[in-house]
């Protein structure tokens, strides 16, 4: 492929601020919608967003091992896996340490801008549920 024509069309998603996720969905599914974008560049965009999506999901990987941080706590609902590392880094490694936590701690931890109160709060709930579960569970117990 010509490497001006990946450029030209790299440049496109990048200053349109697409996130590589996005990239590769926007190529795979719309790139009969943008002008010059050909099957062949299509593909190669492809590949080399699903190439650094692959790379970045290995980092995550590493780091998440290196700080001893729980896979409940990487799949938390409203975190992102870099959010995860860096309550990793400031002491949270778990769903409960999570769920510790108050909206306004979670915030300092990840940054004030991250999220608003509301969604901080709605992650901490998120994390919070499984302690309601496990109460409904046994009291179902008992009764039976």
């Amino acid at each position: 492929l010509p490497k001006k024509c990946l450029i030209r069309h790299w440049r496109f998603f990048r200053v349109r601020g697409a996130h590589m996720l996005q990239i590769h969905f926007i190529v795979r599914h719309a790139h009969h919608q943008i002008g010059g974008l050909t099957e062949e560049i299509s593909t190669e965009l492809q590949k080399r967003a699903r190439v650094w999506l692959e790379k970045q999901a290995k980092i995550v990987q590493e780091k998440q091992k290196e700080l001893g941080i729980s896979d409940d706590l990487m799949s938390t609902e409203g975190l992102t896996p870099d959010m995860v590392i860096k309550l990793g880094e400031g002491g949270v490694k778990t769903r409960d340490d999570l769920a510790d936590l108050a909206a306004d701690e979670l915030r300092e931890l990840l940054g004030n801008d991250s999220m608003s109160m509301d969604e901080a709060n709605a992650v901490i709930m998120k994390a919070r549920e499984h302690w309601f579960a496990d109460d409904a569970a046994q009291a179902q117990a008992a009764q039976m």
